[in-house]
């Protein structure tokens, strides 16, 4: 089309220069197309002008690749598509051949590293590692009511110190503590109203009817460290009661003549209130090191009670086990100092009764309606008030084993009782 036009622009000069002399339509018609050729051809040639100094100024010489000693040197191998120039900061995101880092997840509870397809935590036992959620407020009830009371029970457990003693008794008690270590976490938190304090939160009602009530270890995320007073009184479909692993307290009339049979303390428990689980239908007390006070009527006439045990307490409050004829089994620790008037009043289930030997003091009238022996360890325990003490009818079948010149050998005999040396003692 190019070299068409070249010619008949040619031949149209041609003409013009030529003299010619035409006139009429054919000569405007030869002026005409001479003009449009001639600008056609103009502007081709101002277009290849350009076209090639566009190019000279963007063509870039690439850089020759370093050397190395007795390596062959390379030269730039030209790109088939110059205008497809790379840009500089596109060579960053080259990928380079890094090693790939194993991934792994967080167990919640423990905060141990576990390999991504780990189903249990080997540290601490929990096992829901890859729970899924539907909302933030699903997280936040699982985060509450499964994570953290399953960390405050392994928090305890971990570090819980073994129980060692001589003792029978002492033994059985390790067994019943062993079976309040569970991790209860499905109790709904709705049936119980509470108190909410900084430290924690007290329960002061329960909503339900179940026979065996699990207290949540923890409730609007904070742990649950108080029963308050008369919490369960009366409850006559009452049987069992799972305690919170940080309970710290119980307050006055708490089970007071409920149904209760079976209940372990944790051993974070400190106060018991009065007459706590007096007229209840429990039927053995496992009272924690934890606990130094036992309190007035703690159990008074509860007459289905066999076992008393008590770890750790240095007083044992008025009447406190007074009236509860069924005690055939009763542990003291060594901790004790003082058994205050009418402690077991009317036990006439105790065959025998060891007073250990940091005992200072006891009342004379503790009422113990024994059928056997009172053991004093301590030569100078001393008898409040310093006069004989009641057994309705049975104190000539008490003995009481001592050692010469204590003072419970110098009462025994002003007495009248039954009196051998604590080396003569033979327990049952």
């Amino acid at each position: 089309m190019v070299w068409v036009i070249a010619i008949i622009a040619i031949l149209g000069n041609l003409y013009l220069l030529g003299g010619y002399d035409v006139k009429g339509d054919l000569a405007v018609f030869m002026v005409g197309v001479a003009l449009i050729a001639d600008v056609y051809l103009i502007y081709r040639i101002f277009k290849a002008i350009f076209s090639r100094n566009k190019a000279t100024a963007t063509a870039v010489p690439a850089p020759a690749a370093p050397t190395t000693l007795g390596a062959p040197a390379t030269h730039p191998v030209q790109d088939p598509h110059p205008s497809a120039v790379q840009h500089p900061a596109e060579s960053k995101k080259t990928p380079t051949s890094q090693p790939v880092k194993d991934v792994s997840i967080k167990c919640p509870v423990c905060k141990t590293e576990l390999p991504s397809n780990a189903a249990k935590c080997s540290c601490c036992g929990f096992n829901e590692l890859h729970r899924e959620f539907i909302s933030a407020e699903d997280a936040a009830t699982w985060f509450e009511e499964t994570v953290v009371p399953h960390r405050l029970q392994w928090e305890q457990t971990k570090n819980q110190p073994a129980f060692h003693t001589a003792d029978e008794l002492y033994a059985q008690m390790a067994a019943l503590q062993s079976k309040g270590i569970s991790n209860h976490i499905n109790e709904k938190v709705s049936d119980f109203n509470i108190n909410d304090y900084r430290d924690g939160v007290e329960v002061i009602r329960y909503n339900g009817n179940s026979s065996h009530v699990v207290i949540p270890n923890v409730i609007n995320g904070k742990p649950v460290l108080r029963l308050g007073n008369s919490l369960f009184e009366n409850c006559k479909w009452l049987t069992e009661v799972t305690l919170p692993n940080q309970l710290i307290s119980i307050g006055n009339k708490t089970f007071r003549s409920s149904t209760l049979t079976h209940i372990v303390f944790p051993n974070s428990l400190i106060d018991i209130g009065e007459e706590a689980f007096a007229h209840s239908a429990i039927t053995e007390m496992v009272f924690p090191p934890s606990v130094k006070i036992i309190p007035k009527q703690v159990c008074y006439t509860c007459n289905k009670l066999k076992t008393v045990i008590i770890m750790g307490a240095v007083e044992i409050g008025e009447y406190a086990f007074g009236f509860s004829d069924a005690i055939t089994r009763l542990a003291l620790p060594e901790t004790l100092h003082m058994i205050k008037k009418g402690a077991f009043a009317s036990c006439h289930g105790i065959s025998d009764i060891v007073l250990p030997a940091s005992l200072q003091s006891i009342y004379g009238d503790f009422n113990c309606s024994l059928k056997g022996s009172i053991v004093v360890l301590n030569d100078n325990l001393e008898w409040l008030p310093a006069s004989k003490p009641t057994a309705h009818g049975l104190l000539e079948k008490i003995t009481i084993y001592c050692n010469p010149g204590s003072t419970s050998q110098k009462h025994a005999l002003e007495w009248g009782m039954k009196m051998k040396y604590l080396s003569e003692y033979q327990r049952k």
